[in-house]
């Protein structure tokens, strides 16, 4: 909070094809939305060590009931694999980079989580 500009909100469509497409948010101009999804922010390095790990970000579904099901079956059922997606468009070397970086990557976000547990406990045993 304060290192990083708090981005604008996006709204997003969803196509009768199943595909999503950005709706223009001019000032004054209120889209109906059937859904909002808020995502938490406040712990930017968690965010992406969980999008890395495939996981879930915490985030809030407000809004028609079965849209806001179906929305939550997805996030916690379809992962993206940045691996394979670097791999269609830029061929198999990149693909292994991306790969072997996501997991580089997972690896220390891990450590430094155990590392600042481990501050946390020394710091706590200190008080006592």
């Amino acid at each position: 909070p304060g290192l990083v500009p708090v981005p604008p909100p996006l709204v997003l469509r969803a196509t009768p094809a199943g595909m999503f497409e950005a709706v223009d948010t001019a000032p004054g101009i209120a889209p109906a939305i059937d859904l909002s999804v808020t995502l938490d922010t406040s712990q930017p390095g968690r965010l992406v060590e969980s999008a890395v790990k495939g996981g879930v970000p915490p985030m809030s579904i407000e809004g028609d009931a079965q849209f806001a099901a179906d929305f939550s079956w997805i996030a916690q059922n379809v992962r993206w694999a940045p691996a394979a997606d670097a791999e269609r468009f830029f061929g198999p070397m990149v693909g292994q980079g991306v790969g072997r970086a996501s997991a580089g990557f997972a690896q220390a976000a891990e450590a430094a989580r155990g590392a600042m547990g481990h501050v946390m406990d020394m710091l706590q045993a200190r008080k006592r």
